[in-house]
């Protein structure tokens, strides 16, 4: 297990077709041994021993959606839409 320092962000949505909860989190890592040489990319899988800080706000309207797009191989985009009144 290596000690790094790392900063994330990302959304956190209800996927309509499954009713899971769909994370979407990008992350910066520094390896602190290798003078905070850093990589960025998607968190894939990961196990977190100390969590520091952490913010979560939720946002009620706009509606956020993970919708397939048939245009692009049908990737989950993240779509916002006004709720009904």
């Amino acid at each position: 297990m290596e000690h790094v320092e790392a900063v994330g962000a990302g959304t956190i949505v209800l996927d309509d077709e499954t009713g899971q909860i769909s994370p979407h989190i990008h992350i910066s890592v520094g390896e602190k041994m290798n003078s905070a040489l850093a990589r960025t990319s998607h968190l894939l899988n990961a196990t977190v021993l100390f969590l520091t800080e952490m913010v979560i706000v939720e946002v009620l309207d706009p509606h956020f959606r993970r919708i397939k797009n048939p245009d692009l191989y049908h990737i989950r985009l993240l779509s916002f839409q006004q709720q009904e009144a």
